[in-house]
């Protein structure tokens, strides 16, 4: 990080405290985003989403990353890049959650959007940080940084896919839609349904001298 840092002058080693710690940060950002792509499409069929939906949710994601990285910039400069990147990782991670959680499509755009916006905050928090230490070391480090962005991607990209396809997944889908189609209605729906329970009758049965059908026991 860019507290860490060594006395400029001479150049430092080749791996450092503040090199892996920014590495480590392009690799999780990247890992996030990785793990984003391939819950698009089980994103679009749990909302009933249409083509076009799709689209405008995708904007959504966007439009959340133009208006938090301004602010992101606006931070960096008052608190300095480690803070505000640091509290940035802390609020992605559970953004992904409340993805795969939303039920509708009014949280989903939600949760879209505040996605999108610190994932693209945390891009700029985490590049402006990488600028400091490439400084400090006076060594060059973004294109190994950005390498460890698409490590993260192609890894999340890849388990990503592998948990969407099994079993555990598909069991957490069908928990979730039985919740669904167990979750308590409404009062009106159950006059409904109490409407339509027919009346139970008393069984009769013939007695056992007469046999007729009018006696009962």
């Amino acid at each position: 990080m860019d507290t860490h840092v060594s006395k400029p002058g001479a150049r430092s080693g080749f791996v450092t405290r503040s090199r892996a710690a920014v590495s480590l940060l392009f690799l999780m950002n990247g890992f996030v985003v990785g793990c984003w792509a391939p819950k698009i499409p089980d994103f679009a069929e749990r909302l009933a989403l249409t083509k076009f939906e799709l689209g405008l949710m995708i904007l959504v994601f966007g439009v959340g990353s133009l208006v938090m990285m301004p602010l992101a910039g606006a931070q960096i400069a008052k608190h300095g890049s480690r803070v505000v990147v640091q509290v940035l990782a802390l609020c992605v991670l559970p953004l992904l959650l409340a993805l795969t959680l939303a039920p509708n499509v009014l949280t989903g755009a939600i949760s879209l959007f505040l996605f999108g916006g610190f994932i693209g905050a945390m891009d700029v928090a985490m590049n402006a940080n990488a600028v400091s230490v490439e400084k400090s070391m006076r060594r060059a480090i973004m294109s190994s940084c950005h390498a460890f962005w698409s490590l993260g991607g192609l890894i999340g990209s890849g388990l990503g896919g592998i948990v969407i396809s099994s079993s555990a997944f598909s069991a957490m889908r069908n928990w979730r839609r039985c919740w669904r189609q167990s979750s308590l209605p409404s009062p009106g729906r159950w006059s409904l349904r109490i409407r339509r329970i027919p009346t139970p009758r008393r069984k009769r049965r013939s007695c056992r001298w007469c046999r007729c059908r009018g006696c009962s026991d």
